[in-house]
């Protein structure tokens, strides 16, 4: 009995280390897969923005580069007129320009690209002199007008490019004091001076309008941007 009693305890030995291998070589094969999967995921966190173009770790630097090496596809990149780069980064489409003076390269920032507003064509002419001519310029529109947040969008889209590439002031001004919003701002509509006024009223047709010294654009929410977009782009000598 005995001799069965101590082949039964090392029967249950043998099965028992048996048992724990099989766990250890589990534990193994399930460490060597984890550390396999980290070291993926790290290749991919690596890796990965170079590998695909257009990535939005990309600088806009690196963007354009690749655009004018032709390796963005169409609806992140393109060159307009064979001239100037667009990249479609965060939501925006960016190109670089330098000063008149050619002295300073600026990134500049558009909801739209020019291909995306060319159906939209000027009433009048671009009176550049009268730019010219003025230090400061008037942004102006109605407080009660019911696209306040795409209207002031629009006013901080074209202020950079005056303030910033042209030198210019920029003077905020409404066409009413029917509101509080307006309290301390100057009274300014198109005819009321001879200076630059740019007037911005939401209306259900988007269009651009040149008149005398004023530069009337309208449109409902996103086609105000693209009628300001359409503005921004002959007076950076973009479009004509």
């Amino acid at each position: 009995m005995e001799n069965n009693d101590n082949t039964n305890t090392n029967s249950d030995k043998t099965e028992n280390i048996e048992e724990d291998s099989s766990k250890n070589k589990l534990k193994d094969s399930i460490f060597i897969y984890a550390a396999i999967f980290i070291i993926l995921i790290l290749c991919l966190i690596i890796f990965l923005p170079k590998i695909i173009p257009g990535n939005s770790q990309l600088t806009l630097e690196e963007l354009h580069k690749r655009n004018l090496e032709g390796r963005l596809p169409p609806d992140k990149g393109y060159i307009y007129n064979g001239l100037h780069s667009f990249v479609f980064a965060e939501g925006l489409w960016h190109t670089q320009l330098t000063n008149p003076s050619g002295t300073t390269l600026f990134n500049l920032h558009f909801h739209f690209s020019p291909r995306d507003v060319e159906s939209i064509i000027p009433v009048g002419t671009l009176n550049l002199s009268n730019l010219d001519r003025y230090q400061n310029f008037f942004m102006t529109f109605d407080p009660t007008d019911e696209d306040l947040a795409y209207i002031a969008a629009s006013i901080g889209e074209i202020d950079f490019p005056l303030v910033q590439v042209f030198g210019k002031g920029v003077i905020s001004a409404c066409t009413n004091n029917e509101n509080t919003a307006c309290q301390g701002r100057p009274i300014v509509q198109c005819n009321s001076t001879d200076a630059p006024v740019f007037y911005f009223a939401s209306e259900d047709e988007t269009n651009l309008i040149y008149l005398d010294n004023c530069v009337i654009i309208s449109g409902r929410q996103e086609g105000l941007f693209k009628a300001t977009d359409r503005f921004l782009f002959e007076l950076l000598g973009i479009m004509s």
